[in-house]
């Protein structure tokens, strides 16, 4: 049957050119998730990972822990999308890796400085006893896989900078967070740096809300750091967050679904830095640190 069909091809060009299209189609990448079906596989999923009746081990008990996260992870997704902003009005592709490295760099960044906001409220020590970083198997597809050590990178700045008083300079932003200096305009402009100041007040109002989710990711969305998507998307993601069931599994499904969705490629890339900052962020806190 496949001679056949190669030489029917070869019969006319017009007929050529359709089975080059056939097996263009038949290579193609699967059907990405409807905004209707990725929200209602998230409510599905969401559903079938209730809040535990009791506290026990790491996840199921953070508290507090979970709810500064909240503006780690807005902060983050935040960020992303100032760097993308930022490089757009530069003339600046977000294509490739050095361009993914440097998203990942401005999510740690935005990400700490939300985190910070919000943890002085909570936490008395005025820094952490030592580095932390986490041990969950995030499943991170290829495409991303420039993403993979956002968390580290958040947790690094979060001790170096938030707390211990690191300036954040060109060197740090090349050293630490491995920016290529081409990059460095995208970090040092306007429009980035304003991100990261409105996701230090973001942190300090979600404070203010009583640690409230739909206040957070409203606020985000009102203020210009988020799309209306990733709202709800984020949203969604924290109410299962929130309640420490099975984290590895709850970050691993929201990457998996966000990747396969057709969403657009920043609000992915937002988002699972986001959700790859949630399997790091606790552990800067988590008994580290003294709550009030």
């Amino acid at each position: 049957m496949f001679k056949k069909i190669i030489i029917g091809c070869l019969l006319t060009s017009m007929i050529l050119t359709s089975c080059s299209k056939k097996t263009a189609d038949t290579n193609s990448s699967p059907r990405r998730l409807t905004k209707a079906e990725l929200y209602a596989d998230l409510k599905a999923f969401n559903a079938a990972h209730g809040v535990r009746p009791e506290c026990s081990g790491f996840w199921s008990c953070l508290g507090k822990v979970a709810a500064v996260a909240g503006a780690d992870i807005t902060g983050a997704a935040a960020g992303v999308v100032g760097v993308s902003e930022a490089a757009g009005a530069l003339g600046i592709a977000t294509g490739g890796t050095g361009a993914v490295v440097v998203m990942a760099a401005g999510g740690a960044i935005a990400g700490g400085g939300a985190s910070y906001a919000a943890a002085k409220a909570v936490y008395t020590a005025v820094a952490p006893n030592e580095n932390k970083y986490g041990d969950l198997n995030l499943d991170v597809p290829l495409e991303f896989h420039d993403l993979s050590d956002v968390g580290i990178k958040h947790n690094n700045a979060m001790y170096n900078i938030f707390f211990a008083g690191q300036e954040v300079t060109d060197s740090y932003y090349t050293g630490a967070l491995g920016v290529g200096r081409e990059y460095l305009p995208v970090l040092n402009n306007e429009i980035y740096q304003q991100r990261v100041a409105a996701a230090s007040n973001l942190g300090r109002d979600y404070v203010s809300s009583g640690f409230d989710y739909a206040f957070l990711t409203n606020r985000a969305y009102e203020t210009g750091l988020i799309t209306d998507d990733m709202r709800q998307i984020l949203y969604s993601f924290m109410e299962a967050y929130g309640t420490g069931a099975d984290m590895e599994n709850v970050i691993n499904h929201y990457i998996s679904a966000v990747d396969q969705s057709e969403l657009t490629d920043i609000e992915r890339k937002a988002l699972i830095a986001g959700f790859i900052v949630a399997s790091e962020s606790p552990y800067v806190f988590y008994n580290n640190v003294n709550e009030k």
